[in-house]
């Protein structure tokens, strides 16, 4: 028990730089000394390696921050609404697997498009009559934040490699006008203002 102490304390001299000291005095044996200095320098190597790679994550992590982007828009448009939904699905799950910040995602009011087929002339006296179909168009969009820059081509690259036919894919910066696209506008409400608004100034 009492070597034990003993060792204990001269281990703890040694840590403390007293090594060379101590075995001068002949309170340490010098193969003990040789091996404990040894341990020691080992030991700073082990540290100054460890800070220094803390530093170098420090300082990546610092270069990512000040390379992300601030709030983007990932829309996905689309005439077949079961199309648009399964691949808004996949972008998410994609952006989930990479650990980008997904903030929402929500679906735009449906609008339609109106496309006018003319009509051709068959002979000197038939003619096709023009058609006028609408075409509903349907969208999703999913908003994220901080997508790292070096991250940002890849991701985009693999997005649009999937992109189903008759889709369209727009990737832009979150303004005060998306936020209003959510609303669809109440044409009676608008209707009524209008009538109301002309019979005030009739008055």
């Amino acid at each position: 028990m009492t070597s034990r102490i003993s060792y204990t304390i001269l281990r703890g001299i040694c840590s403390r730089g007293l090594c060379t000291s101590a075995a001068r005095l002949g309170f340490l044996p010098h193969d003990l000394l040789r091996s404990d200095m040894l341990s020691l320098s080992g030991l700073v190597k082990q540290k100054k390696v460890l800070r220094k790679k803390k530093q170098e994550q420090l300082a990546a992590d610092e270069s990512n921050a000040a390379y992300s982007y601030g709030p983007l828009n990932v829309s996905v448009e689309g005439y077949d609404m079961v199309v648009i939904e399964k691949f808004a699905q996949n972008i998410h799950r994609l952006l989930l697997q990479e650990k980008v910040d997904v903030r929402e995602v929500y679906a735009l009011p449906t609008e339609h498009l109106a496309v006018k087929q003319v009509g051709q002339k068959l002979t000197k006296e038939v003619q096709q009559m023009d058609r006028v179909a609408e075409l509903p168009v349907h969208a999703r969009v999913l908003q994220i934040q901080g997508l790292q820059s070096t991250l940002a081509p890849i991701l985009l690259q693999t997005i649009a490699c999937d992109i189903p036919p008759g889709v369209k894919l727009t990737v832009n910066k979150h303004t005060e006008e998306d936020r209003l696209k959510r609303y669809k506008p109440n044409k009676e409400l608008e209707a009524e203002k209008l009538n109301l608004s002309k019979l005030l100034a009739a008055r």
